[in-house]
């Protein structure tokens, strides 16, 4: 493990370790208990992965958009053409930070210019990208499911500029619940 004796200031592969191991036994503990409760740790990462939900949505009767995970710009265009408007979206929850500030990665739609420039090629060939033919919203619907009770809520997203494509960008005053 790292050494952090003496330093005041944690690097950040030693915060990341910290992270790890604090995590490894919180779930550790809490698998220990015996008890259920919600959002238990040892699923809340499969569960939040978005190539689990699909065949969960499937299994479930859901019908799924046309989907494409690529590091091909060009397959991406293809895509594109084929199918209209498509969304970018994290497979996970990556953190990503700058200057010490986490960032997150919204849902977002693909530009027409982010497929045609030469400079985003390097970017499309170095990781890979989860796209989805984008479907249009009325509203979203959150639904929590505790034994076997369900709380839904109706989140009305088209209401803001902001929340159109995602609801998780927060913009509360405008986005009725």
């Amino acid at each position: 493990p790292p050494t952090l004796a003496g330093t005041r200031r944690v690097g950040r592969e030693s915060r990341r370790w910290i992270e790890q191991e604090t995590k490894a036994c919180l779930i550790s503990v809490i698998s220990s208990l015996g008890v259920r409760f919600i959002n238990d740790p040892r699923f809340v990462d499969a569960a939040s992965t978005k190539l689990h939900q699909m065949r969960v949505a499937c299994s479930l009767g859901f019908r799924i958009p046309p989907s494409l995970i690529s590091a091909s710009q060009a397959e991406v265009r293809r895509f594109r053409r084929d199918q209209g408007s498509l969304i970018f979206k994290t497979i996970s929850h990556p953190e990503i930070q700058r200057h010490n500030t986490p960032l997150h990665v919204y849902t977002s739609r693909v530009a027409d210019s982010s497929l045609s420039r030469s400079r985003e090629r390097r970017s499309f060939s170095q990781s890979l990208g989860f796209f989805q033919c984008e479907v249009l919203k009325d509203v979203e619907i959150r639904a929590t499911i505790v034994g076997r009770k369900v709380f839904a809520a109706e989140i009305h997203s088209q209401c803001s500029p902001e929340t159109k494509v995602d609801w998780r960008r927060y913009d509360l005053k405008r986005t009725p619940h």
